[in-house]
């Protein structure tokens, strides 16, 4: 699967993913954690990625979301 973490702003990183396992994990755990979701992409009316807003103090937690998503 393809995952991505770019920085966004000074304060915010922006990642990428496809991976449903972890966008489940996210969705579960960590959008109370300050993790927000920016963008769905859709194909044919499915959810086929999500984009989300980390703050830079949770940047440990979205590098290892990241290696899990592209394993």
């Amino acid at each position: 699967m393809l995952c991505n973490l770019w920085k966004y702003s000074n304060t915010h990183y922006a990642l990428y993913i496809t991976d449903k396992k972890v966008m489940q994990s996210i969705n579960r755990y960590y959008l109370k954690k300050g993790f927000k979701e920016m963008a769905t992409y859709q194909k044919d009316n499915k959810i086929i990625a999500r984009q989300y807003l980390i703050p830079v103090n949770q940047l440990r937690t979205a590098k290892r979301l990241e290696k899990v998503g592209n394993e």
